[in-house]
């Protein structure tokens, strides 16, 4: 695999207040990705592991980066960061499958159309905004929501060949659920953190924090997913 990255960015400090800029862009050449599953062959009633092999995968990948801090009043600061990408697939890779049980090959030489599909397994889009507040006597806490979208389900590539939608009308909604790649729901999540220091001596500190995740008890986050193999 061959990867070409380039990165800019920009640093301000003042003493109230800090921002730092980046933009990058990551070319990913000649990838290679094994996947396994378990297929069952219905006329016989046993069924086999699968091994399925991609060559050729290039993924382009290219965004921002934002992240500021400023004090406000007193112990009381701010802070937000944003993070924008995006990532996606922009090759039609070669894949060939093999059985687990004889190594005989399954499929060979299949063009999977996987172009302009995103990468999946992590948000495209992540911000954060956050409040700080340390107190004279050495106790902190901070408060921070956090939001993320564009998470892509990672797809099943045999459903991207040719011979699977070579009947179906390419108008139809059957198409398009077979074809098309499915997005999870954004999330977000509200947490709070602090803690606070006692000096012992000179050189010694005792420290205690505590923190909660989630505490508006969001049950619907999604982050990331898989279609199945069997298909």
């Amino acid at each position: 695999e061959t990867i070409t990255s380039g990165e800019i960015g920009y640093n301000y400090r003042s003493p109230y207040f800090k921002a730092r800029a980046t933009a990058y862009y990551t070319q990913f050449e000649n990838g290679v990705d094994i996947q396994s599953f378990f297929v069952i062959d219905p006329a016989i009633g046993q069924g086999d592991f699968i091994f399925l092999t991609m060559n050729g995968i290039d993924r382009l990948h290219f965004g921002g980066e934002l992240a500021v801090e400023g004090r406000i009043v007193g112990g009381l600061s701010f802070s937000a960061v944003a993070a924008i990408g995006q990532y996606t697939f922009n090759s039609r890779p070669i894949t060939a499958s093999y059985n687990d049980s004889d190594r005989l090959p399954v499929l060979v030489d299949r063009t999977i159309y996987m172009k302009n599909f995103y990468v999946p397994g992590t948000p495209q889009q992540a911000y954060s905004v956050g409040l700080k507040y340390s107190g004279k006597k050495y106790w902190f806490a901070n408060l921070n929501f956090n939001y993320f979208d564009d998470i892509w389900i990672d797809f099943n590539p045999i459903r991207r060949t040719e011979e699977v939608v070579a009947d179906i009308d390419r108008d139809s909604d059957l198409f398009r659920s077979i074809i098309f790649q499915e997005q999870a729901p954004s999330g977000y999540t509200l947490d709070l953190f602090g803690g606070k220091s006692f000096r012992l001596a000179d050189d010694y500190f005792l420290n205690f924090t505590v923190g909660i995740n989630n505490i508006l008890n969001n049950q619907s986050l999604v982050t990331g997913g898989y279609e199945q193999g069997r298909f």
